[in-house]
């Protein structure tokens, strides 16, 4: 199955300009890669046809991701728990050489009966300059006890994240998404089935750029030269992306876990143009020669 994705999106990067599809100037190909992991082939009914993709998860994750969950599901236990942070966030000391974002879902284990991230806790434990984690998850209730200190920007993001809906909504500054309709056209001759709602993507590039403009701020006030995140494939992480290459940051996704050789966000890019894709960081931290080798096959 993933081999069958794989192979499908590999083609419209040979076939297709995927470079020229951008949004007010960034180009957007991770984006529409990235919706790609949202899918799974299928045969269809006609099987002189070929086979097809379609969404599993990609208008779920859209339908959930809503205001009413941010309120049910995070904002108000949020807030409760951001109160403290703040105070420490507002007394902390620049500059913050290092700097990690974490949703807070990577706690995914315990030690000594709190919650602790084996990537980024451990990261950080080996850090002997001044350094700094910044969590969130806007739609899950902040974990604690927490293993190792950090402040919770969750309702920092909230803001951000009603902004760029309100922006979504009433098509405010919306740009045009340059080339999208030859896309689409193109996937329509080639029997694609992907996701091509405009409003779809502009939501998630909304956020995206709402995210940035909270980061610019919290990166100018701690002055770190490397950010570290894990799974870079989410709009807060790209948000934070964007700002540390306008900032001058370096931006360095932390491996985290066995990648293998399907997943789209690690593998097989056939189209990277030479300034790069602003979305992707500027560094992989890969655990083994193995995965190293993987990504140097595509990424010279």
């Amino acid at each position: 199955m993933h081999e069958k994705i794989l192979a499908l999106v590999n083609e419209i990067e040979t076939n297709f300009p995927v470079d020229t599809l951008t949004y007010k100037g960034i180009k957007i190909w991770p984006i529409l890669r990235l919706t790609h992991t949202y899918f799974r082939a299928i045969k269809r009914i006609d099987p002189t046809k070929q086979e097809a993709l379609i969404s599993i998860l990609g208008k779920s994750h859209t339908r959930n991701n809503n205001l009413p969950n941010l309120l049910k599901r995070g904002l108000l236990d949020g807030l409760l728990v951001d109160y403290k942070d703040k105070q420490a966030y507002k007394k902390s000391t620049p500059p913050t050489p290092y700097l990690s974002l974490l949703i807070n879902t990577a706690r995914n284990k315990k030690v000594d009966n709190k919650y602790f991230s084996n990537i980024i806790d451990s990261l950080h434990a080996f850090i002997e300059e001044p350094n700094q984690v910044l969590e969130y998850n806007l739609f899950d209730r902040p974990l604690l006890p927490r293993y190792t200190p950090s402040y919770t920007i969750s309702p920092n993001l909230v803001s951000q994240f009603i902004q760029a809906e309100v922006q979504t909504q009433l098509n405010i500054g919306a740009a045009e998404i340059v080339n999208f309709d030859n896309y689409v056209a193109f996937l329509e001759a080639r029997n694609i089935k992907a996701v091509t709602h405009k409003k779809y993507i502009l939501r998630y590039l909304n956020r995206i750029l709402a995210y940035k403009s909270y980061f610019l701020k919290a990166f100018k006030h701690f002055q770190p030269k490397v950010v570290f995140m894990t799974a870079t494939y989410n709009p807060v992480a790209m948000g934070g992306i964007l700002a540390c290459k306008e900032l001058g940051i370096k931006s360095v996704d932390v491996q985290h876990g066995t990648l293998g050789g399907l997943h789209l966000m690690y593998n097989s890019w056939k189209n990277i143009p030479k300034s790069g894709y602003e979305l992707l960081p500027s560094y992989y931290w890969v655990w083994s020669q193995r995965t190293a080798r993987e990504f140097e096959e595509w990424n010279k």
